[in-house]
């Protein structure tokens, strides 16, 4: 795919989207493919959710051919490939948006509508309880198993088809972790990402991940916002003061008589929040998981990236763009807002599934606090 192709495309004042939808089996193999009649729609990416996908579609329905039924395509443990894009001289330019469960289709049946409506959840929903996920019985992690092993396992025996993309890990459990009957494969997913402070979710390709949090200082932007673009209609920067903390204590498991404990602090001298500006904003996290001083580290430095950048966001309305995901980073230049090659971290996306819609981003600051 030739993206400065798809770049200048939307840069342009006249664009083709496109949307496409892939009906899949229960082994995730393509048994249909659609170019819908859509009615309305919105996919919503969220990086603080489990369901990190989710996505709502009114389509039309006029010769009856979206019946909930088991032989059809909206029946339980359905799924489907969301696709959106350009058609660019001809050409289909289309980007993988996630692979989704279905949760409460509905069909509407008026004399001015023939539609269904539905729902699509990323496949987390399938390990939290949404769509399954219940543990109907005690699920144990012995102690001392690698904690890559144990989230492979895990997958594995919620019924994931898909290989796990799984970072490369020497940590262990530090003890025997045990989930009774009633929760779920997902909490024991985020304990196992909560000793390490990684990140466990399912891409934009329907593959379940396991890795470290993106490198906000040195991954690439995915798009140069900029208010003498076409793209970029227009952005609302936001200060909130009572979310700024500078200096994250973190206190792990009290290991034979001697506390766990680590000290991360925003000490960059150029830096807004320096605790020498501005005084000590103090966040204290207690987590009997963290088990040495390496991970109580690795996990107040963690927090304290999220702490210093939350703070400050911006909330945009632009073009849709089909390539920012969730976790991508972006610059924005607008000096209205005072804003030159600012680097932002996406939070969360709402992207219109019409050809009418703007997509709005909720981006954080990227700071270094050393």
């Amino acid at each position: 795919m030739d993206m400065t192709t798809y770049i200048n495309a939307l840069k342009s004042n006249v664009r083709q989207s496109i949307i496409k939808i892939e009906w899949l089996d229960n082994n995730e193999n393509v048994v249909g493919v659609v170019t819908p009649t859509l009615i309305n729609g919105t996919l919503d990416l969220d990086m603080d959710s489990g369901i990190r996908r989710r996505c709502s579609l009114t389509m039309s329905n006029l010769d009856g051919s979206y019946i909930p039924i088991p032989e059809g395509f909206l029946w339980v443990n359905s799924k489907f490939r969301l696709w959106t894009g350009l058609v660019i001289d001809g050409v289909e330019y289309l980007f993988s948006r996630g692979i989704f469960l279905i949760g409460e289709p509905a069909v509407n049946s008026f004399i001015t509508e023939k539609t269904v409506s539905l729902t699509g959840y990323d496949k987390w929903a399938m390990l939290d309880g949404t769509l399954g996920g219940k543990l109907e019985s005690d699920y144990i992690i012995p102690l001392g198993t690698n904690i890559g092993d144990a989230v492979r396992a895990i997958f594995q025996q919620a019924g994931e088809i898909k290989t796990p993309i799984i970072s490369d890990i020497t940590e262990t459990t530090p003890y025997t972790i045990t989930k009774t009957a009633g929760d779920t494969y997902a909490d024991l997913l985020k304990d196992l990402a909560n000793i390490v402070s990684w990140e466990c979710f399912y891409d934009k390709d329907g593959y379940p991940r396991f890795q470290p949090p993106t490198d906000i200082e040195k991954d690439p932007s995915v798009w140069d916002f900029s208010s003498s673009e076409v793209v970029y209609l227009g952005s609302a920067h936001r200060y909130d003061f009572t979310k700024i903390k500078n200096y994250v204590v973190v206190i792990g498991d009290n290991i034979n008589g001697s506390l766990v404990r680590a000290v991360a602090q925003d000490d960059n001298p150029t830096s807004p929040t320096r605790v020498s500006l501005i005084g000590k904003r103090v966040l204290v996290i207690e987590d009997n998981l963290i088990y040495n001083n390496d991970l109580a580290q690795q996990r107040a430095n963690y927090e304290l990236q999220k702490a210093i950048a939350m703070y400050e966001s911006v909330d945009l309305n632009c073009i849709p763009i089909d390539i920012i995901d969730e976790g991508s980073v972006v610059t924005i230049t607008d000096s209205s807002a005072g804003l030159n090659q600012d680097r932002f971290i996406v939070q969360a996306v709402s992207f219109p599934l019409s050809f009418d819609g703007e997509m709005r981003l909720t981006v954080w600051k990227t700071r270094s606090f050393s």
